[in-house]
């Protein structure tokens, strides 16, 4: 048996001349990202989506007791009227201790969120214990409004 004979009892591999496949992958990645992108500019959130989630988080940080965190986004009027992180923190603490139910007995339903322009006015309401709480005249007469751009 000779080298010849070798070659000849192998069958050989080499795709025929003339005829490739499509790259088939690569242009449905490339199809499947592009839609995504053009997805993401679609349905970017509106300013009502936005401001929920800011409230469902703060929610989510007092249930937790996460106190600084949930100071940090509160709007610059009402850091002003809580005080100082330390303060806010120390004084949910000191009720929390007290209170160890309250987070769980609470419920904010009626979230109703309106914005004009760069303002955004806010509304729910508390319920403790199933009840409804109270809210003091002069919050009814100026409720929380949030700006954007503006500290």
């Amino acid at each position: 048996m000779d080298g010849d004979e070798v070659a000849e009892a192998q069958p050989t591999t080499a795709a025929p001349a003339g005829r490739r496949r499509p790259p088939v992958i690569p242009i449905l990645v490339l199809l499947a990202l592009l839609g995504g992108l053009a997805l993401l500019v679609v349905a970017r959130s509106t300013p009502q989506q936005q401001i929920r989630r800011l409230i469902d988080r703060q929610i989510k940080l007092a249930v937790a007791g996460r106190y600084g965190k949930l100071h940090a986004t509160l709007s610059p009027k009402a850091k002003a009227a809580c005080g100082s992180s330390h303060d806010f923190a120390g004084e949910l603490q000191a009720f929390a201790a007290s209170e160890p139910d309250f987070w769980s007995l609470i419920d904010i339903r009626n979230i109703r969120i309106q914005v004009e322009g760069n303002r955004a006015l806010v509304s729910y309401t508390v319920t403790y214990n199933g009840r409804l709480h109270q809210v003091d005249p002069a919050h009814r007469a100026r409720p929380e409004t949030e700006r954007r751009g503006h500290p």
